[in-house]
């Protein structure tokens, strides 16, 4: 993270879990030509425009007096992680626990290099994924090139 969004981190957190959200980004950086602090939310049962627009309007007044940025201008924007935001984290992992995922590896396992299923379990080394018939799968972390959720239509 930036410095401006360390900043901001612990009152955006506190004001996060008040209102039943979790933090699961906050980033500063320049887009469109124009500085942006984004945070990105999470809560169990989904994140809608009500929510994006109620942190929006209580953040914002926090930001004011904290002034993170000396007095520079900047775009204050609020969203939900996506459907498809890739899986990176231990946080992000323990979101996805019991939820059916994607993974692309480097390199192949059992000559496949894509696999689908249910996050069973994981660790600083390790994911777990099991499939429909309860075969389990340990993939290394270091191996995974992109892990995010399955959407099913």
């Amino acid at each position: 993270m930036s410095k401006i969004a360390d900043s901001v981190k612990e009152a955006a957190d506190k004001l996060a879990s008040e209102l039943g959200y979790e933090i699961v980004d906050i980033e500063y950086a320049k887009k469109y030509s124009q500085m942006n602090l984004t945070f990105v939310l999470y809560k169990k049962d989904g994140i809608d425009l009500n929510d994006c627009e109620n942190f929006h309007k209580r953040i914002s007044d926090i930001l004011d007096e904290l002034d993170p940025t000396n007095g520079e201008p900047y775009i204050l924007n609020v969203s939900s992680m996506g459907l498809d935001r890739p899986i990176k984290t231990d946080d992000d992992l323990r979101r996805n626990l019991n939820l059916k995922v994607e993974i692309s590896l480097y390199v192949p396992v059992n000559k496949k290099k894509k696999f689908q299923g249910t996050v069973v379990s994981y660790d600083k080394d390790t994911v777990t994924i099991s499939d429909n018939e309860e075969n389990k799968l340990i993939l290394n972390r270091k191996d995974i090139a992109l892990m995010k959720p399955a959407i099913d239509f």
